[in-house]
């Protein structure tokens, strides 16, 4: 995700990651900006009119609060909607994808 000085708009995620694959799974990740709350959800994804959707058939959520020494899960928390990303926020708030092979560490 690209900061608030790219776009002029204010910023409402501090980092977000998105991963479709081709089974229909997929999953989002979202931290907030100053880093401290986080939120990820996996489940099946679809396009309905010009969003990418997870969560429209019981995706999972998991809302952390998180810090340098821990991860704690907070389990009162849920969404009542899936997670809706406008296809436009794709070109623009997203990276291109990358080829697995290209995400693997090498030795040397």
């Amino acid at each position: 995700h690209t900061s608030e000085e790219d776009h002029g708009k204010p910023m409402f995620f501090g980092a977000r990651c998105l991963a479709l694959f081709g089974d229909g799974r997929g999953a989002y990740s979202a931290l907030s900006p100053d880093g401290t709350r986080c939120v990820e959800v996996y489940g099946e994804w679809q396009v309905i009119n010009g969003h990418v959707v997870i969560g429209s058939s019981g995706a999972k959520a998991v809302h952390r609060r998180v810090s340098r020494y821990l991860s704690e899960v907070l389990e009162n928390i849920t969404y009542e909607e899936p997670v809706h990303i406008p296809i436009r926020e794709l070109e623009t708030d997203f990276e291109p994808p990358v080829d697995l092979s290209e995400s693997i560490p090498r030795g040397g």
